[in-house]
């Protein structure tokens, strides 16, 4: 626990060291420039701006993420499968199961569509 306090105690130190020297060297600018969008070295243009995207895709991409993290979590199951026997394979069940559910609610509303 001393340890612990004592590297609390050292980070603290070390942040508050960084941010004084960062005020007294930093520099402070401001211009009309900054407050213009910047993307891919191009200044957008207003155009741009109002094209609107409908919510079925960003439904879609969280969809991606959650099916990919499920994928690493079945690799990471299938190279420890022998350690953890039979509680892991029960648990890995489970969450096949509630992902299976949440993929048949997805198809229901359309989300695929």
């Amino acid at each position: 626990m001393n340890n612990l306090f004592l590297f609390f105690i050292i980070t603290l130190i070390f942040l508050f060291i960084i941010s004084i020297i960062s005020y007294f060297l930093g520099t402070y600018s401001w211009s009309p420039n900054k407050d213009i969008p910047f993307e891919s070295g191009i200044i957008s243009s207003d155009s741009i701006k109002k094209i609107n995207y409908f919510a079925k895709f960003y439904i879609l991409a969280i969809l991606f993420v959650i099916f990919d993290l499920e994928a690493i979590y079945l690799f990471s199951w299938a190279i420890a499968i022998r350690e953890i026997g039979w509680p892991g394979f029960i648990g890995i069940v489970i969450f096949i199961f509630i992902l299976l559910i949440g993929l048949i609610y997805d198809i229901c509303n359309g989300v695929f569509e």
